[in-house]
C-alpha cells in the first residue's frame, strides 16, 4: 500500500486541519469535514504508530481465499492509496473508494480508530482485509462496483450483496472462517433473508432507496443486504470451501440478490 498521512501528521504537529477540509477524502460523495478534538492528540498518536506497523506488514484475514480468488493481490494492493486523516464525523473510520486519479484507494480516520484502542491488530486486519477485498472485486470485476453505484435497483440489490457479502465474509471478526462459530448467527441470517425477500418485491421508488439505505449502512448486523451475501457465501463456504466461493464469484452478480434471499 502507499500510505499518505499529511493530514493525521498536521494534526499530531498541532497545525490547522481545517485547511484540508477541500481535500478529495472530504467531498464528491465522501463525508465531510468535521474539526477533530485537540484533546485526543496523544490518543490519536498511539492509533497511528501502531495502523503503521499493521500496515506495513499486513497479511489478509483468509489469506487462502484471496490467493485463490486473486492471485495478483500482492501487486494490486501494492498500489493502493492508504489516506491516514482525521476530520471525518461519527461514524465513519474506514471509507474504500477511487482517489481522483481513479485508483483505488482506502481512508482511515486516526480519531474514529482511538475507538479500538487495545485491539487495534485485530481491528486493522478485519477493517484493511474488508476494504481491501472491495479493492480486488472492483479490479477484477468493475461492473459490480458499476452495477452497485449507478446500475437499475435490481441490479444494485445484486451488486451490493455481492460485495458487501464477499468484504463481509472475509473479514469476519478478524477470523479464519473456520474458526468462527457461525451456528450462532441464525437469528441475523434468517432476519436479513427475510428484509432481503422484502425489498425484492418493492416497486416503489421512494421506499427502494430507504431499502438500498437500510440494507448498506447502520448497525452491523441490520445491514440486511451485507448480511444476507455474508450469510449465503458462509454456507457456500461450508459445503464447499473456498474453491466455492471462486465458482460463487466467478458466476457473477446477476441474479445474486434472489440466491440470497433462497428465491432461486
Amino acid at each position: 500500500m502507499i500510505i499518505d498521512s499529511h493530514i493525521v501528521e498536521e494534526y499530531l504537529a498541532g497545525g490547522p486541519t481545517g485547511r484540508f477540509r477541500d481535500e478529495w477524502c472530504f467531498g464528491g460523495g465522501h463525508p465531510p469535514y468535521a474539526e477533530p478534538e485537540g484533546s485526543e492528540r496523544e490518543r490519536v498518536r498511539e492509533v497511528y504508530r501502531q495502523v503503521l506497523d499493521c500496515a506495513g506488514d499486513f497479511s489478509p484475514v483468509n489469506r487462502a481465499a484471496w490467493d485463490l480468488m486473486f492471485p495478483e493481490w500482492r501487486e494490486q494492493t501494492a498500489g493502493v492509496e492508504l489516506l491516514l486523516i482525521v476530520g471525518y464525523p461519527e461514524p465513519y473510520d474506514a471509507v474504500s473508494t477511487k482517489d481522483p486519479q481513479g485508483g483505488e484507494a482506502i481512508i482511515l480516520d486516526m480519531l474514529r480508530w482511538t475507538a479500538y484502542l487495545g485491539h487495534i491488530k485485530e481491528a486493522a486486519g478485519n477493517i484493511l482485509t474488508h476494504e481491501l477485498t472491495h479493492s480486488l472485486i472492483s479490479l477484477r470485476a468493475p461492473e459490480v462496483v458499476e452495477d452497485g453505484e449507478h446500475g437499475e435497483y435490481f441490479s444494485r440489490l445484486d451488486a451490493l450483496a455481492f460485495n458487501e457479502g464477499f468484504a463481509h465474509l472475509l473479514s469476519f471478526r478478524g477470523m479464519e472462517l473456520d474458526k468462527v462459530d457461525w451456528s450462532q448467527y441464525g437469528e441475523v441470517r434468517d432476519r436479513s433473508r427475510e428484509k432481503l425477500r422484502a425489498a425484492l418485491e418493492c416497486g416503489e421508488q421512494s421506499e427502494q432507496e430507504r431499502l438500498i439505505y437500510e440494507g448498506t449502512a447502520g448497525g452491523y448486523f441490520d445491514k440486511f443486504l451485507c448480511m444476507a451475501g455474508m450469510f449465503y457465501l458462509e454456507e457456500i463456504w461450508a459445503r464447499e470451501g473456498i474453491e466455492g466461493l471462486e465458482r460463487e464469484f466467478a458466476r457473477g452478480h446477476s441474479g445474486f440478490a434472489k440466491r440470497c434471499a433462497g428465491c432461486e
